[in-house]
This record gives structure tokens, sequence and C-alpha cells, in this order.
């Protein structure tokens, strides 16, 4: 009887394990040692990464400091940075990067007295850490009010070797249009040229969304012109109320180009562009709703010298891949407003994550399914007291990848399944973290076991293997194949993944940083 029984379970064991996922072989993971931290100090981003070092940034109470380790992940250096610009007054980080052979730091001071806002940099040298320059003034503005008093950002060339600095300048009349300007710079914070703008579209309002700056010095800024009267939260939108422009201010400046980006009868929702030497890549994605939707991707090339657009296309994502897992209740409602209101069947809440330039020309877009949900209680004790109680719900979902050809046309769509939900985090150990090695991807995140696997197969799954949290790793090959493997079991290693603060560092090689409560530990993925 006894035989029966452990067979029994010997049976029970293998129809188990063939139900779960594997641990992954692709990847070595070589882990650092705990990292205790102590109370009201974090770690705020990687800096920099090599095959030898890594450089954090991390605040402990109210010093910055600049924290060093070795290629086994050991802490070996620590360097507090002295925030003080006057002996008397900090200025305000703005941001840390490497720029040649020196740290940057960027902090800002907004002066209620004198009524100016400037902005500062500093040196620390790699080498050392412990040679510091003093603060240096970059640019400086007036305001009138302190709420008004512009703001600062900045952003590297590809190759590392160029530096803008952008700052939206104040607003002194409501009435008046924006104002914004650029400082570039090369290595050695040598100031190559500059230029102050008035975003003039008549009537209309203009944003800045994001920026880039080429290789060559050149400045592209990407920026929304509509009609504020006409956009309205709950009012109809025409595609004509909004139009989306790349500005790019070339030759120092010298040359200006305004490239309109327009798809007929459709509202661009998410769009991204890069710099492939003398050709703008741009592509996003398009609904025919006009909401937080999408029905298709566009793809778009632009000669930078003659203005041409080389290639213009835009393709529908077909239906069946955006309601692949929707339910039967879900599919009807959303035919019944196709049919009574004109509303298509889209998909929700995507927003673009990255944007992958492929060798030979063509693109790869990931876009994450991402919202937020407020829910706000009230409850009244017996006295008549009342307590107001705010919830914000997190969800990071599932991950569309297309995989676009040279020619714009779509070459495959897939989609990496995964359910994230957490509250009152802003989402810290959601998302996913990138890797690019060749023609494959590899997407790294983080899921419970009881969100990946079917009902069924969790009839067979022990309590503890149910409540386990794991990061998986999807690899994405060039047909849009996805395999799901599982990287770390997080609850046997005693630590979370948090992806946010994953980096690529080299071709095979991707920084993994985790954390739970007070220590945090970081490894080293080697992609086989």
């Amino acid at each position: 009887m006894k035989n029966i029984y452990l067979l029994l379970l010997f049976i029970l064991s293998i129809n188990y394990t063939a139900q779960q996922l594997p641990m992954t072989e692709k990847v070595d993971i070589t882990w650092g040692n705990d990292i205790k931290m102590k109370k009201g100090s974090y770690y705020r981003d990687v800096i920099d990464v090599d095959e030898n070092s890594i450089y954090m940034s991390k605040w402990v109470k109210n010093d910055f400091i600049i924290e060093l380790f070795n290629s086994k992940m050991i802490s070996t250096q620590q360097e507090t940075i002295d925030m003080s610009f006057d002996g008397k007054r900090d200025v305000m980080l703005e941001g840390i990067f490497l720029f040649g052979d020196d740290f940057i730091i960027m902090g800002s001071y907004s002066d209620k007295k004198t009524k100016e806002n400037s902005i500062y940099y500093k040196t620390v040298s790699k080498n050392t850490l412990t040679k510091q320059s003093t603060w240096k003034e970059l640019a400086s503005m007036t305001f009138e009010k302190r709420r008004r008093d512009g703001s600062f950002s900045y952003a590297m060339s590809p190759d590392s070797n160029k530096l803008m600095l952008y700052y939206d300048l104040p607003i002194l009349d409501k009435d008046a249009p924006a104002k914004f300007g650029f400082k570039v710079f090369d290595l050695g914070m040598k100031m190559d040229w500059e230029k102050e703008l008035e975003l003039g579209y008549g009537e209309k309002l203009f944003s800045i969304q994001n920026y880039r700056l080429s290789n060559k010095g050149d400045v592209y800024l990407i920026g929304q012109e509509f009609d504020l009267s006409q956009y309205k939260m709950f009012s109809k939108r025409e595609p004509s109320d909004r139009k989306y422009h790349i500005l790019a201010y070339q030759n120092q400046g010298k040359k200006f180009k305004d490239f309109n980006v327009v798809l007929k009868d459709t509202f661009i929702n998410d769009i991204s562009y890069a710099i492939d030497e003398d050709v703008l890549v741009c592509a996003g994605f398009y609904s025919i709703n006009g909401r937080n939707s999408i029905k298709g991707t566009f793809y778009m090339t632009i000669d930078l010298n003659t203005q041409a657009v080389l290639k213009s296309t835009f393709k529908e994502i077909p239906e069946d891949f955006i309601t692949q897992d929707w339910t039967e209740k879900q599919l009807n409602k959303a035919k019944k407003k196709e049919s009574k209101k004109g509303k298509k069947i889209e998909a929700y809440e995507f927003d673009l994550r990255d944007f992958v330039l492929k060798d030979g020309g063509g693109a790869r877009l990931l876009a994450e399914q991402y919202y937020v949900h407020v829910v706000t209680t009230t409850t009244t004790d017996a006295n008549g007291n009342t307590t107001t109680r705010t919830t914000y719900h997190y969800y990071y979902n599932d991950v569309y990848i297309i995989d676009i050809a040279a020619d714009g046309s779509i070459n495959w769509l897939s989609k990496v399944d995964k359910y994230q939900h957490s509250i009152n985090d802003g989402g810290y150990r959601s998302s996913y973290s990138l890797h690019v090695k060749e023609d494959k991807m590899y997407l790294m995140y983080n899921l419970r076991a009881k969100d990946y696997y079917e009902k069924e197969e969790r009839t067979e799954m022990s309590r503890k293997d149910k409540k386990a949290y794991l990061t998986f790793i999807s690899e994405v090959d060039n047909k849009g194949n996805i395999v799901d493997e599982i990287l770390i079991n997080n609850s046997e290693e005693e630590t979370y993944v948090i992806p946010k603060f994953c980096e690529q560092i080299t071709s095979n090689k991707t920084l993994i940083y985790t954390g739970k409560g007070k220590t945090q530990k970081m490894g080293i993925a080697t992609f086989k």
C-alpha cells in the first residue's frame, strides 16, 4: 500500500512539474551582496555602468551621494556631493549623468526675493569621485510668480559627445505665446550655440512634448498644436483639432524646418522618432475614435536635408488581434457601440514605451497597457466625523509588439500577456525591462503565479507555489514568436526585481536591481 501511495505522489509530481514553466537556461545571474539601507535613504538611479563598475546615486536623508560598486556588485566607495551653492542654500537636484570623463550634476534654485530661477552645474571626476568643482551658472531667467518660474531639463546626443540644456521660459503674460530656449554644449561644457524662441502658431496652443539632440548638435523638438477652444474633455473632436510638428534647428540654429506630421482623418495618439544619419524616422499609433485608444500604427521617414517624405504608411491592427483575450461580454458591448455610436473597436490605454530601430530599416514598437484607477471613499463614524480616503490602483498589463518593415508594412504583431496590479505604490515593481540582443528581444517583468497560470493548472499547485512572486522573461524572436520562462523565483530569493531600475549594459548583459524592505541587491544577467 505504501509503494502505491509513493507511486501516486510521483505521478502527480510529474504532472505538476509539466504544467509549470521551466527556469530559464538562457540567462545566468551573478548576484552581489545584500545592501542594507538606512532609514530615510534610497537609491535614486543608475548613473553609469560598464564592464567593471556600477555608479549609483542615492539620498541618505539630506545627503546626496555617489556610490561605486565593482564588477562583483560590492560597494567600494561612497562620496557625498556638496549641494550648497553659496554656503547657505542648496540647489534642487535636476539630474546627474556622465559627460566625457566627468559626472555632471545639475541643480536649480528659484529665488523668490530676486525673482530669478537659475540652473547650475558642477563636475565630479569619475576616476576619483573626490574631485568636485564649484557650482557654475548655466542659465537664469526672471519670473513674476513663483508657480510660473519656468523649468529646466536636458538631453544627450546618441554618441554622448554633446549636451543640450532645454528650458521653458516663465509665463509673464497669460495671453502671450509660450517661449522656450536651449543651449548646446560640447565636451568640457563649452557652449556650441544657443537659441531662445517663441512658439508662434497664431491663436493655436502649442506644447513641446519631447526633444532630441543629434550627434551633429542639431536640435529636434516634437510638439502638439491644438485649438484650446475646441479641445474640451467631452466635446466631439476632429483630427484637424490636433496636429503634431517636429521642429528641426540645424547648423547651429541657422536652418529651421517644420515637419508637419499628419494622418488624414485619424488622430495621432502616440508618437516617437529617431535620427538615423540624415533621415528622420517617425512612428506611433493612431485612432479613429480620438480618445485613449489605438486602431493602428503609422511609419514615416523624412529626408532631413530636402524635407521630402520618403515613406508614409499606416496600417490597422487586425480586430481579432485586439480582441483575442476579450470576454464575450466585452466584445458584445464594443460591437454595440460600433453599430449605435460609430465607435470603432480599438485597443484601450496603450502607451508607446520603446521605439527600436532595426538594421536595414524599419522599427519595432512596444506599447504597454497602462492606467490608474482612483477610488475615493468617505465614511462617517457615530459622532458624525467624516474620513475620506483615496486609493490609487496602478495597472500595467499586456505589451503589444509591432514589427514594421523598411517599406512601412507590418511584418508581424505579437503580445506579451501580463497582468500587474498594485495599490498606492506608483507601480514600483510593475512594467517591464527590455533587453535587445541582435534580432531578438527579451522582456523581463514580475507576475504573481496565480496571475499567470490558468485555474486548471493551479489546482495541482501547492499553496506556496500559487502565492509565489515570479520574474518572467519572454524571448521574442525575429518572427514574433514568444517563449516565456521563469528567470527568478522572488519568493525563494526573498527579494523583488524592480524593472524600472534594470538597465542593459552591453549586447549580452543587463543590470538587475532588486529590493525588499530595507535590503537591496544587484545582479548581472548574462544572456547566452
